[in-house]
């Protein structure tokens, strides 16, 4: 699982088992004292009031970041490992809507 904070910053995010206690966010405690963030990745979930990033004490089972809170700059080859995995996610999709026709 990777870290939910990190996926902010950059296309892999960091890996990590931790999880908030009060809303299951799988998160690092890495430093990002250098760069855009002043905190942990820990310090800002739980620091934040957004309803996206921040502590909100609801479990949730699934964690979607929308493309307007992605702080990384679009290269070519981010776009293109971006468009990668959509193709696979969509082929796997059809493979299993398939399957389920049959």
């Amino acid at each position: 699982m990777g870290c939910f904070i990190c996926r902010q910053y950059k296309l892999e995010p960091q890996k990590t088992c931790w999880r908030c206690r009060e809303c299951g966010m799988p998160l690092c405690q890495r430093s990002r004292v250098s760069g855009n963030c002043k905190a942990t990745c820990v310090e800002e979930h739980l620091a934040s009031s957004d309803p996206v990033i921040g502590c909100n004490l609801i479990q949730r089972d699934k964690f979607v970041l929308p493309e307007e809170y992605q702080k990384y700059p679009l290269t070519r080859s981010v776009l293109a490992k971006k468009d990668e995995k959509e193709e696979g996610r969509r082929q796997s999709t059809e493979k299993n809507r398939a399957a389920a026709t049959t």
